[in-house]
């Protein structure tokens, strides 16, 4: 193996204890994770304003529950580290 990912046609690399990286070897953290899922769940909730969709609803949904379980694995309160206007009412 030649430390290569390949999924759907993607090309992902792996660093030396097989976390993933970008293309330059970067590997993002979990702070960095929690803030690009809340700025693509903003995108998202914007979208759902402007044309209603079930699908992005969902998708909304799913980034929610993704960032409420990275507080509640890190211990942290509800609204600590990530603005709580990314919740969903």
């Amino acid at each position: 193996m030649d430390g290569t990912v390949s999924k759907a046609g993607a090309t992902g690399k792996r660093s030396a204890d097989g976390r993933k990286t970008d293309e330059e070897g970067h590997v993002m953290n979990e702070t960095e994770l929690k803030h690009v899922i809340a700025m693509l769940l903003e995108d998202a909730k914007r979208l759902q304003q402007v044309e209603p969709n079930a699908g992005t609803e969902a998708r909304i949904w799913l980034a929610n529950k993704t960032l409420n379980s990275f507080r509640e694995l890190s211990g942290f309160a509800r609204g600590s580290g990530i603005s709580t206007e990314h919740q969903l009412s």
